[in-house]
């Protein structure tokens, strides 16, 4: 169960306080008589209204000294601006081992699991010694209680026995961020001690929103990256190092270690079969190839498991850029492969991926059936494409003859008559005979 039901056995009795809760529960009703729907966000709002928020900052501890007069314009100031709320617990209530665990959290993407945050406490413990390295763990344990019930949420899975903590409001993550942004040495800590590909696709994504500038980004990426290329042996360690390597590439940061490692990476996924970090290998392939070497037969080995596995349209399109920088001894054999996949995968999807993608999803009218056929005819054309590897007419008749234009043009018509958008009685399906000797389909889709 999460914070917001359910309390561990350990939370404080404070966070229970029936005074709190009778309080947010007042304000809550008051905004929302005086806003509307929250999602409406009519003027007189708070704008970072938030009813785990508001329960927090009325606790009748944190009231003490507010007189009646002054009640609703304390509550409303600390809900403008909550960073002086959080302030005031991260930088009193907290001590140094409590401020670094809510670092790890929220820049880890505000989220993340025990199995990692442990971990990530240690390493960041054994770089800026906060405590002595043998009392590390009883620091994690004595802690974690404390912030939870004051800036973090614990969630516990019981059929899978694993806590999962995050943010107990999302105002923290702004408050945190607003914090660090600018400390380079304080970012380099946490994100070199957590190792995940959460943390990583987190650090790309505050470059993006312009959190750091481009100078920090690289600085703070290539520490991290040094720390975590050389993890292996399990599917997390693999995403990490697939992910690190991926923004590397991506920033012209790649060195020759940093290459060693990944091609190390790729070879236990191979050698391991792990399903969930293939995909993102062997994309992060298509990136190597024009600039650098990798080795084809760890490769070959991702591809063979990757087209074992019945493939969708986007590995295979994956496959077919990697195939045309293959030996060309093999390119033929992994091209015939890649297209008898592509044939089984879009016979069976043909008909979800046109709903999918709005392909004549707005013709009623069966008069119209020529036209809908076109359209998916190039529709297909197009998806096979950009596979690279070579279709003929017969290939693509074989795929279409799964497609009814007639049943397509019912469906949009049952589509939007159950939308509100059309009369179902003014378009009436008349069965149209095909020509004498021809089956539907070549008759629909003959391109003579």
């Amino acid at each position: 169960t999460t914070g917001d039901v359910a309390t561990p056995r350990w939370a404080t009795a404070r966070r229970l306080s029936s005074c709190r809760t009778g309080s947010a529960s007042i304000i809550h009703k008051t905004w929302r008589h005086e806003s509307g729907p929250l999602e409406g966000e009519k003027q007189g709002a708070p704008q970072n209204y938030n009813p785990r928020l508001i329960s927090f900052i009325t606790d009748s501890v944190r009231l003490k000294g507010v007189t009646a007069s002054a009640y609703w314009d304390h509550v409303q100031q600390l809900l403008a601006n909550p960073a002086q709320t959080w302030a005031h617990v991260f930088d009193y209530q907290l001590d140094e081992s409590g401020r670094r665990l809510v670092l790890l959290v929220a820049l880890n993407g505000g989220e993340i699991e025990e199995s990692a945050l442990r971990p990530a406490f240690r390493r960041y413990n054994d770089a800026a010694q906060i405590v002595p390295r043998a009392q590390c763990d009883q620091a994690y344990d004595r802690t974690i209680p404390i912030i939870v019930s004051a800036m973090l949420n614990r969630t516990f899975d019981a059929g899978n026995k694993a806590a999962t903590y995050d943010l107990f409001s999302p105002s923290i993550g702004d408050f945190v961020l607003a914090r660090v942004a600018a400390d380079r040495h304080a970012l380099t800590l946490v994100f070199t001690s957590l190792a995940t590909s959460e943390s990583v696709q987190n650090l790309g994504a505050m470059k993006e929103a312009e959190v750091i500038n481009t100078s920090t980004y690289k600085a703070v990426l290539r520490a991290a990256a040094t720390e975590h290329m050389h993890l292996s042996g399990s599917s997390e360690a693999c995403d990490v190092v697939l992910k690190a390597g991926e923004e590397l590439v991506d920033e012209g940061l790649l060195n020759e270690a940093d290459l060693e490692a990944l091609n190390a990476t790729f070879k236990v996924i191979a050698q391991e079969n792990i399903y969930s970090g293939r995909y993102a290998a062997l994309r992060l392939v298509v990136k190597l190839l024009p600039h650098y070497v990798v080795q084809w037969d760890v490769i070959s080995a991702l591809m063979n498991q990757e087209l074992d596995d019945s493939p969708d349209h986007e590995s295979l399109r994956v496959l077919g850029s990697i195939c045309d920088h293959s030996h060309d001894a093999v390119r033929a054999e992994w091209k015939g492969r890649i297209r008898r996949a592509a044939i089984e995968f879009w016979e069976d999807q043909l008909n979800d991926r046109l709903v999918e993608n709005d392909v004549s999803a707005d013709v009623y009218d069966e008069e119209a059936v020529d036209d809908v056929a076109d359209s998916v005819h190039d529709y297909l054309s197009d998806q096979l494409a950009e596979l690279k590897v070579e279709f003929n007419e017969a290939d693509m008749q074989r795929i279409l003859s799964v497609f009814d234009p007639y049943d397509h043009i019912s469906s949009n018509i049952e589509r939007s008559s159950r939308e509100g958008g059309l009369d179902v009685d003014h378009y009436e399906r008349t069965p149209s005979a095909p020509a004498a000797g021809m089956d539907p389909i070549d008759d629909l889709f003959e391109r003579g």
